[in-house]
């Protein structure tokens, strides 16, 4: 199957449909890294420190570059966590991440969270978390540091509103390229991703499912079940998740779908093989509750109002 890309700020070629490892750990992470880039074909591998699978994703390329896939070939990011913004631990814990991976550079390096909070090292595990008033825009001046060492080729940051980008984007010398946060069509997003276009800033969505395996205080159906999707899926035959996943492509995002299942793994690469109607996606985008699943936990043991 023949991947598609899309060029960030750098000159660098993004695949558009990259693999997600979020909750994958161990033996499982391993392999299904390994599957994921030698079977399905994925040429472009998503982690954060705070999913602590660096190592084991590092072994996986192991394997996979003996495999005789080039370390150009391949696309790798990888994100700060909230406890590391001092300038000491930016570069101790990039560094970490290297040498977890097994790299000497990582094409995508994103702020995981703009704020920073001491306590949350072992998140989701912890109850006394603080927030330490030091500047994204401080963080994001020394991550330029490590692009000039050409450690990094682009950066970007995660799970940020449009004013805290904007901040970023105008006091920065290297702009960002890519940012990176919650997509589905009960978060549709759709003021930030034009917003995004403008500042030529490339816009990846993660939980492109709906959160599904979250519990919060509503009473809404998971969107694989939604009788909406059921139906345009049926349209299409095509699966549920796999219609989300179009679904967010048709929102010119990139996606990072996750799955341990080599045959889910190949599905979900299919996504970007068809183009629903726009009626159909008109429907599906109708859906939008401005509802986010990931992170909330944070924010509320942290006191911070972030998207309020």
């Amino acid at each position: 199957m023949a991947l598609r890309y899309r060029r960030l700020r750098s000159g660098a070629m993004m695949p558009i449909i990259g693999f997600g490892t979020y909750k994958l750990k161990g033996e499982e992470c391993y392999n299904a890294v390994k599957s994921a880039v030698l079977d399905a074909g994925y040429r472009h591998i998503d982690t954060a420190t705070m999913y602590k699978n660096e190592a084991d994703i590092g072994r996986a390329l192991k394997d996979i570059f003996a495999s005789g896939i080039r370390r150009e070939d391949l696309f790798i990011t990888t994100k700060l966590w909230c406890s590391d913004h001092s300038p000491e631990r930016i570069s101790q814990k990039f560094q970490e991440s290297l040498d977890s991976l097994g790299l000497d550079y990582i094409d995508l390096y994103l702020i995981h969270k703009p704020f920073s909070v001491a306590g949350c090292e072992d998140y989701p595990n912890g109850d006394t978390f603080e927030l330490s008033y030091i500047p994204t825009t401080a963080v994001w001046a020394e991550l330029e540091k490590l692009v000039d060492r050409g450690l990094i080729i682009d950066l970007g940051i995660s799970n940020v509103p449009a004013a805290l980008l904007l901040e970023i984007y105008s006091s920065s010398r290297i702009k960002p390229s890519v940012v990176q946060n919650e997509l589905h069509p009960y978060n549709t997003s759709e003021n930030i991703i034009k917003f995004c276009k403008k500042l030529g800033i490339q816009y990846q969505g993660y939980g492109s499912l709906g959160g599904f395996n979250y519990k919060h205080d509503h009473q809404l159906t998971p969107l694989i079940e939604h009788p909406v999707i059921q139906e345009i899926a049926l349209k299409y035959g095509k699966s549920c998740a796999n219609i989300l996943l179009n679904w967010s492509l048709s929102q010119e995002a990139c996606i990072i779908p996750k799955s341990a299942q080599l045959e889910r793994q190949i599905e979900n690469l299919t996504a970007i093989e068809y183009k629903m109607e726009e009626d159909d996606i008109k429907r599906i985008s109708q859906l939008n509750q401005n509802l986010r699943f990931y992170g909330v936990a944070l924010l509320v043991k942290a006191g911070i109002p972030l998207y309020d």
